[in-house]
């Protein structure tokens, strides 16, 4: 307790400047790239970087690298730079094959069934798009991102 304002003013100055803290973190996994350009999940950790920075074409090839080099099964049950960067990109279908790969392990990832309707809204598939979200709400009924899309729909019929 007596050295919480020093503490605090450490993390102030990450977590007052999120542009900062996602370049730091750009640099970090470049400089781990340079060591080894075969490190998964240093491509991943760049591809999250770059999207946060809305740098999303950069991010689709830094995770089409990490994902050609392997990850773990479950990476994108908790990670979606991906989905955003894809669908960023125009690259719905790839959106959609995560998706299905994610659904095919675990039907219980509400953001997993959330780009997936994002997705299918792209693809003019609103009746799709509205069931993917339903799942998503089911999943989890607060979930605000759903909750928002949902409610931006057309009407259902």
């Amino acid at each position: 307790p007596d050295r919480a304002p020093q503490v605090a003013a450490i993390l102030a100055d990450f977590g007052a400047d999120a542009g900062r803290m996602w370049s730091d973190a750009e640099v970090r996994a470049r400089a781990e790239l340079a060591l080894d350009g075969n490190d998964a999940f240093a491509w991943f950790n760049l591809g999250s970087s770059l999207v946060a920075q809305g740098r999303t074409a950069e991010a689709a090839a830094a995770f089409d690298q990490a994902r050609s080099l392997g990850l773990p099964w479950r990476m994108l049950w908790y990670q979606f730079g991906p989905f955003e960067a894809y669908l960023a990109e125009g690259r719905t279908q790839d959106v959609l094959a995560l998706a299905d790969e994610v659904i095919r392990i675990t039907d219980s990832i509400e953001e997993i069934y959330y780009w997936r309707a994002r997705a299918l809204l792209v693809l003019g598939d609103s009746a799709g798009a509205r069931e993917a979200v339903q799942r998503s709400l089911a999943l989890a009924p607060g979930f605000a991102p759903a909750v928002e899309l949902l409610a931006a729909l057309p009407p259902a019929g």
